[in-house]
């Protein structure tokens, strides 16, 4: 039997991360029944340091929110069970170890989807760019360098990442900063856009792996956070305490307003989801207010309406992936940017809200609609890893 591995960002404190990496294995082995699918447990030290919850200043100050992320990364640990792991795990900062793990081991190797071609913190070389001596068929799916400034990335650093690029068989990147970027450093080479693994979510599939229902799922949070019953729910994904306090002070009073992910005052912070609790929580919100790119594409994958907030400066410059996401789905009325030093667009957003609220069942046909946009960009990997599997 033929084994494809995935060398992705699956072990991140981070839901999208995980949800990502499901969402892609079990879609490929669903595809390829008749092959061995695993998500290669690897991760870099470094990483394993910053998503440890530390007891700063400010988490001296807060204990209950520092006890809190620790549950929450408790959860995210029980949850790997749910992976196709390698049988072997691999903790180091080298990639020496890793390569030899996958030409040892598999008949394919897919690095993807996440911010995989990003080496800021992971540092340069990684694994993830497959800079491996072997002829073993390489394929990116998703790939996104976004967050890394081209101003950063050094004549050898690029030369070093286009050679690499050079042996892959597909290049599926996220976004057109990746296209770019991959194009800079080779350009011969062919990237081509493919949708984050998120949208392909088996969601009756996340269902089973837990045994529940959507519906006894939502129960239960609802009940383990104390949220009401009576309450329509407006859920919040945010890096921007300024945007929740404009939301709670219009919306509170009859609306429930929870958060996720980053805490926000005044809200009831859902801290301790497992990241297949989450995929399955923005069911529950007449509205999403986010700032994240996988906040957004789960959201929408629920078919809750979305307003996406860009607070990132990175994007000012360069088209930000929740803009691409949502321009190639035909939704940029629901994206706003706010950069951290311009943050003056409020009435906007809260009249976006407003409108989904009013209209919910409208918004979601539209999101329907942009789903089936992006979601064919899957099949032109599919065809090019089953062309390498039977070769």
């Amino acid at each position: 039997m033929k084994k494809i591995g995935i060398l992705t960002f699956h072990r991140s404190i981070n839901y999208g991360a995980f949800v990502q990496s499901l969402a892609l294995s079990d879609r490929i082995q669903k595809a390829l029944p008749d092959t061995k699918v695993e998500v290669i447990d690897y991760t870099s030290l470094v990483m394993e340091k910053i998503y440890k919850p530390k007891l700063t200043l400010r988490g001296v100050l807060n204990k209950g929110l520092y006890f809190k992320l620790l549950k929450r990364q408790k959860a995210f640990k029980s949850s790997l069970k749910y992976l196709p792991l390698s049988d072997k795990t691999i903790i180091s900062d080298e990639s020496g170890e890793v390569f030899r793990y996958i030409t040892e081991n598999y008949d394919a190797v897919i690095v993807g989807s996440d911010a995989v071609f990003n080496w800021t913190k992971r540092g340069f070389p990684n694994p993830y760019i497959l800079n491996i001596e072997s002829d073993i068929p390489r394929l990116s799916y998703a790939a996104s360098a976004y967050g890394m400034e081209k101003e950063s990335i050094t004549k050898e650093q690029l030369d070093i990442f286009g050679k690499s690029l050079g042996g892959f068989k597909f290049v599926g990147v996220r976004d057109d900063y990746t296209k770019d970027l991959t194009l800079s450093a080779n350009p011969n080479i062919n990237p081509v856009y493919t949708c984050d693994p998120t949208v392909l979510l088996d969601m009756d599939y996340v269902q089973q792996l837990l045994g529940k229902t959507k519906e006894q799922v939502i129960s239960d949070i609802k009940k383990k956070f104390g949220i009401s019953s009576n309450k329509r729910v407006i859920g919040l994904m945010l890096g921007n305490q300024a945007i929740g306090a404009k939301i709670r002070e219009k919306y509170s009073k009859d609306y429930e307003i929870v958060c996720l992910y980053q805490y926000l005052r005044d809200t009831k912070f859902l801290y301790s989801l497992t990241p297949l609790e989450w995929a399955l929580c923005f069911s529950m919100f007449s509205v999403t207010v986010t700032s994240y790119f996988h906040g957004t594409l789960l959201s929408l994958k629920n078919l809750t309406p979305t307003v996406s907030v860009d607070i990132t400066s990175f994007s000012v410059n360069n088209t930000g992936k929740i803009e691409d996401l949502l321009t190639r789905m035909d939704l940029c009325d629901n994206y706003f940017h706010l950069s951290n030093e311009k943050q003056n667009n409020f009435d906007g957003i809260l009249t976006r809200v407003d409108q989904m609220l009013a209209n919910k069942s409208a918004e979601a046909e539209r999101i329907k609609l942009g789903l089936e946009k992006i979601e064919p960009s899957f099949d032109a990997f599919l065809d090019v890893l089953k062309q390498q599997i039977q070769e």
